[in-house]
């Protein structure tokens, strides 16, 4: 027989869109064959439906959803029983199963969508073969019969594939089935640093900098292969649980959507006109510049790093227009300023990655991650320490005062007097009397 606090789960779970009403009744129907009244969130979680994250976020939902009942059946409620809806804490960008068609990849179980991409939807699913979770991008419908976006499709699958790095989320598979493009990658259990800044304020200084540090050592893995990300921002970075024995832990770098792999690529893009997101552009992807390379993800990842450390974007307006326009033509805003607690040496890297001339940014992705690397140590970054060895500048020379020749070594000139009445000028006291 069910718990009470098993149907209500169930019911907050199909809801929440958690899982299907065909995944509860596997798990009420193994719950009743096995004979043991085993919690069904508990079944859920090892049958690969959910997290343990996700089970203890839908518990404190289940929680809160029986107080107000309780409120409600004693008369303090402002809600008719029954009207209580569970909100889902997941990304902004996530979208229900019922927008679009659920695929049918052969080798593969789908269990839910994820979210959405640039271009296409996520789902997370089992590969059966393996017996582990993936995540699977789906091209949408409407791109899918324009053969540039299933170029860039394909192109961001292949650069997922070929950047094996800890901190980018690996691609594993690529094809077509049913008409629908779709890609394979590992699955991250985590949060985006997106959801966090959404909640408010700013983040831990020195967790913002080895999260930064940790990306950055994605970009310049990508920088080997020639490849430029163009969309750095803290929606495209997932913070994983993983613990290593320097972090509490992992920062991984996803969706390449706009990546672009050389310059013979632009030839398929050759009319994509701006790309990116506004308040984390650089100002060549502002102005459309054919010419972007790693400086402009230095610049978007100095943009996410403002972000999380001051807890707002360095560039804001009231429309996407004006947030472009601050970008190449605004002050920026000290992030010390906005937030004093933050350190001189994280303020320089910020500074110098938001550089407006990318020939005044860091050239390449390794020196950034050699500054970051010293801020972690408690060095000053190599420039700001190469600034403060530097002699300070020579001022305006004054004029040097004239030295009479009876005088002693410290005794300056007195200036030369007129006489109150007729003969030459006296020097030092007043002419003596007698």
């Amino acid at each position: 027989m069910l718990l009470r606090d098993d149907i209500l789960l169930g019911k907050l779970l199909v809801n929440a869109e958690y899982v299907t009403q065909e995944q509860i009744e596997e798990c009420v129907q193994s719950q009743q064959e096995g004979g043991e009244e085993r919690p069904i969130g508990q079944l859920l979680v090892e049958k690969g439906y959910l997290t343990d994250t996700e089970l203890a976020d839908l518990l404190d939902i289940q929680q809160e959803y029986m107080r107000q009942l309780s409120d409600q059946l004693a008369g303090t409620g402002t809600r008719p029983p029954g009207t209580v809806k569970a909100v889902k804490p997941t990304p902004a960008r996530a979208e229900t199963a019922d927008e679009v068609t659920i695929p049918d990849i052969k080798g593969y179980k789908i269990l839910r969508v994820l979210g959405r991409g640039t271009m296409g939807i996520v789902y997370r699913a089992k590969q059966l073969s393996m017996d582990r979770d993936v995540a699977i991008k789906v091209l949408s419908p409407r791109f899918a019969q324009n053969q540039s976006f299933v170029a860039r499709f394909k192109m961001e699958a292949r650069a997922s594939a070929r950047l094996n790095h800890p901190h980018i989320v690996q691609g594993m598979d690529v094809g077509e089935e049913n008409g629908q493009h779709y890609f394979i990658m590992e699955y991250v259990d985590g949060r985006r640093v997106g959801d966090i800044l959404r909640r408010g304020g700013a983040m831990d200084e020195r967790r913002s900098t080895q999260m930064v540090l940790q990306i950055s050592r994605a970009l310049e893995h990508a920088h080997r292969f020639g490849i430029v990300h163009r969309d750095i921002k803290p929606d495209n970075i997932i913070l994983t649980h993983d613990v290593t024995l320097t972090h509490d832990h992992t920062a991984k770098l996803c969706d390449l959507g706009l990546v672009r792999w050389s310059k013979e690529d632009s030839k398929v893009f050759q009319h994509e006109g701006r790309v990116g997101t506004p308040h984390y552009m650089s100002p060549e992807q502002v102005n459309s510049d054919d010419e972007i390379d790693t400086r402009s993800d230095i610049y978007s990842l100095g943009a996410t790093f403002y972000h999380m450390v001051v807890g707002q974007v360095p560039f804001d307006g009231a429309t996407v227009e004006e947030v472009l326009r601050a970008h190449c033509e605004a002050p920026l805003v000290p992030p010390g300023v906005r937030n004093p607690g933050i350190s001189q040496k994280v303020e320089y890297v910020v500074i110098k990655m938001l550089a407006r001339r990318k020939e005044d940014r860091y050239q390449t992705p390794k020196e950034l991650v050699m500054d970051l690397g010293l801020v972690l140590n408690g060095m000053a970054p190599k420039g700001m320490a190469e600034a403060a060895k530097a002699p300070p500048p020579r001022l305006p020379s004054r004029p040097t005062p004239r030295i009479s020749r009876t005088a002693t070594r410290w005794q300056k000139a007195r200036p030369l007097r007129r006489p109150r009445s007729g003969g030459t000028p006296e020097r030092g006291s007043p002419r003596e009397k007698g």
